[in-house]
């Protein structure tokens, strides 16, 4: 593999499939995620899923299967015991069998505890239990606190055969590399150059620290290093280091036939010379200080032959540059309830080249954008939780209440935020630099405003096993329930837009954590008939008439009114156990791991 393969530069190769799916953890600092479908042909019998390296940081598995399954998970590093491993989970009932010392393969809910051993650090962990999430027994998830800090194999057990589907999650790298603690080797390639062809060797985000490429050859070549966001004179780019012969050719900065630096924005350049180390083929370049401009270095032959490359890196030692990846896709059916066990994270599949940049233009500075402002004024009422709106900047100073909280927006197929908050969305980037970060998209999802035409909202709140709070106020069933019933957890919308962030707001101190789903819509009218059996309201306040409410929740018409324009309807579809008529995907939007959850 070369160039192409590699984090720091170029573009991402497709990897040939191996022969069984299996995990692919890559070998960048990224967060990622993955999925595949594991056949299961064999009843009462291990398959193994592959490994889970060492140094990933909140790794995340679930299975979701047909048939009756049990995660395995094995320390391959220690086999005093068991040539496979010693068993970290697996559920065990005879003697002399593999069985994991902490009890994680014996539980049958949910059980959160340490696996560690001499010569590791201790990792924390999280089991399903083997009676599943839900208690459906083919749906079994683990999840890892923290660092892996041990190679792991995973497998699963199954008592019939099946098939089961496996998605997988982690939110960054934790290796000497990816925390800035070592140098980040790049692995060498070749490039094949053609007498005065000028050859794409790769490209240069931002955000990488200290680089230094080498390319040798026997022949005589020139190193090009472009700036690809100045094109405001050459379209690939203004030439920061790089020789040409005539008076209008597009000149590097360092040009000259011994070494030299110069500095830039904070960053030095520094360039071997075009007689190199020894003899002209042999050029370096090294960037000293951390890259904050998108660069693209080429090569020009004045013979043809092979360049041999190699290059290295440090990543800053807060960890990865790149804005946390976010969600892409939310299930569309619900048979009974929202899924409930999702990632912290979900990546996206973009290129590793796909580094936010910043913009640098030779000509006059751009006007400062517009600060970002929302809610243009208060609708808080005295019953609503959590500390006053006024006082938001006194406390939490230029954050936002929620910026420290697992709260996950899920984008859509496109990677992009849902349609309500898209606006947004895209309204916060261009007021932030440009680039839709995971804070970002938090907060339009949490705030908005929402763009549902003035036709209102509703919102879900549903179980989130591994993300509980206040459950006190559950009050609808789905209306494929064969019942009524509180069962399905907590409804809540309005029809006016604005109230959004003043219900997320309350909800949000309330601690009613688990899976937020909302939709535009409010109403008898509305996409609402046939999906919940109720749901509570809030009412919109006009300018200063915060002051005299008590609770925007139930009082519907003014202060003292009382609870009037709740979603009190039912369910015409009572006991239908189909798909329900759930409102386009276009007009929702998601949050996972909502509000503070478990204290």
């Amino acid at each position: 593999m070369g160039w192409l393969s590699l984090p720091i530069l170029g573009v991402l190769c497709a990897a040939q499939a191996p022969d069984e799916p299996t995990f692919d953890f890559g070998s960048g600092c990224e967060a990622g995620q993955g999925t595949f479908q594991k056949v299961l042909n064999v009843e009462q019998d291990t398959a193994e899923l592959g490994i889970i390296p060492m140094d990933k940081y909140g790794v995340r598995v679930e299975l979701t299967s047909n048939v009756d399954i049990d995660i395995q998970l094995l320390d391959i590093e220690e086999t005093s015991r068991f040539e496979e491993g010693q068993a970290v989970v697996a559920y065990c009932d005879s003697l002399g069998c593999n069985y994991d010392p902490i009890g994680f393969g014996m539980s049958s809910s949910v059980m959160k505890a340490d696996y560690t051993r001499e010569g590791i650090d201790p990792m924390t962990i999280e089991y399903s239990g083997y009676n599943g999430v839900n208690l459906r027994a083919g749906d079994e998830y683990i999840q890892f606190f923290g660092r892996t800090t041990t190679d792991l194999m995973m497998r699963v057990y199954a008592y019939q055969t099946g098939s089961s589907r496996v998605d997988y999650f982690w939110d960054r790298a934790e290796t000497p590399c990816c925390t800035g603690a070592a140098e980040c080797p790049g692995e060498p390639f070749d490039r094949t150059i053609l007498l005065d062809q000028i050859v794409t060797i790769g490209d240069i985000p931002t955000g990488k620290k200290n680089v230094r490429i080498n390319l040798s050859a026997v022949m005589d070549i020139d190193i090009q290093v472009y700036d690809t966001s100045d094109t405001d004179e050459f379209p690939e780019g203004k030439a920061l280091i790089g020789y040409c012969g005539t008076l209008t050719c597009n000149l590097g900065t360092l040009a000259g036939p011994s070494r030299e630096f110069f500095d830039l924005d904070g960053v030095r350049y520094i360039y071997s010379g075009y007689n190199g180390e020894g003899h002209a083929g042999k050029e370096y370049i090294e960037i000293e200080g951390t890259t904050n401009r998108p660069l693209s270095m080429k090569v020009f032959g004045y013979a043809a032959g092979a360049a041999y490359v190699t290059y290295s890196w440090y990543e800053p030692a807060s960890g990865p540059t790149t804005p946390t990846p976010l969600p892409t896709a939310f299930p569309t059916a619900f048979p009974t309830a929202f899924p409930t066990v999702f990632p912290t994270a979900f990546p996206t599949t973009a290129s590793p080249t796909a580094f936010p940049t910043e913009q640098v233009s030779s000509g006059a500075p751009s006007p400062a954008p517009a600060p970002f402002k929302w809610p243009l004024y208060s609708q808080q009422c005295r019953d609503d939780a959590g500390p006053p709106w006024e006082d938001d900047e006194e406390i939490f100073g230029s954050n936002a209440y929620h910026t420290f909280a697992t709260d996950v927006a899920v984008l859509d197929d496109s990677n992009q935020c849902r349609g309500p908050v898209k606006a947004s969305c895209d309204a916060r980037a261009a007021a932030n630099g440009g680039t839709v970060t995971s804070s970002i998209a938090r907060a339009a999802y949490l705030e908005g405003p929402i763009e549902c035409g003035n036709k209102g909202w509703f919102c879900r709140i549903t179980i989130d096993p591994t993300h509980t709070g206040d459950t006190s106020d559950w009050n609808f069933n789905h209306c494929n329930r064969t019942d009524y019933g509180d069962t399905d957890g907590h409804c809540h919308g309005s029809d006016s837009d604005d109230t959004f962030y003043w219900w997320i707001r309350d909800h949000w101190h309330r601690n009613y954590a688990g899976t937020l789903h909302c939709c535009c819509g409010w109403g008898v009218d509305s996409n609402m008939v046939g999906v919940v059996s109720r749901c509570d309201y809030r009412a919109h306040l006009e300018p200063g008439e915060n002051e005299n409410c008590r609770d925007a929740n139930e009082d519907h018409n003014g202060p003292g009114s009382g609870f009037s324009k709740g979603f009190e309807l039912g369910c015409p579809n009572l006991g239908q156990v189909t798909p329900l008529p759930e409102p386009d995907q276009n007009q929702c939007w998601d949050v996972l791991k909502f509000a503070a959850g478990p204290n």
